[in-house]
């Protein structure tokens, strides 16, 4: 083989090997996302969940459909907030919510600008007895399930969550 030849193979090579490192680092970079908005539900932080989506987002979540930023903060900020952690956007005392985020698949698009992932959800909620003033409309434990099917886009410098149904 020429010189020549070998350099091409090798340039070819590290352009493969480069572009699969990118992927690997958009999954990563994904996971990291969907990871973090279950830490954040579990820990009450709703400011930061809402953080997680782009701009001009779309969420559909129990029956409803939130069209952008400002729309998803109402549901998270307003309504569940009040809710789980009496307005604060911290945890409170008395209150467990364990959120995992489980069995990712993501597809990466080849121009690495958007994905798509599919996450299981398992979460197991309580209330402790000694809370004060419990939600009346909550059970005092309950488990939910579901399954997350995402829309991400880049910016070349990390990943929002676009779209969850």
């Amino acid at each position: 083989m020429s010189e020549s030849k070998a350099i091409a193979e090798l340039k070819n090579r590290i352009e493969a090997l480069e572009r699969h490192v990118r992927v690997l680092d958009d999954i990563n970079a994904i996971k990291f996302l969907q990871y973090s908005y279950g830490y954040f539900m579990d820990k009450g932080l709703y400011d930061e969940v809402v953080d997680l989506f782009a701009d001009h987002g779309v969420l559909s979540f129990m029956g409803g459909l939130y069209k952008g930023k400002e729309s998803i903060r109402r549901l998270y900020c307003g309504r569940l907030r009040t809710t789980f952690t009496k307005g604060r956007n911290h945890p409170i005392d008395g209150v467990l919510v364990d959120h995992l985020q489980l069995q990712g698949v993501i597809d990466v698009a080849d121009d690495g600008r958007s994905a798509l992932g599919r996450f299981r959800a398992f979460l197991q909620g309580g209330m402790h007895k000694s809370m004060q003033d419990p939600p009346a409309h909550l059970p005092r434990q309950w488990w939910e399930a579901g399954v997350y099917e995402n829309e991400y886009v880049g910016d070349g410098k990390g990943y929002k969550n676009q779209l969850t149904t």
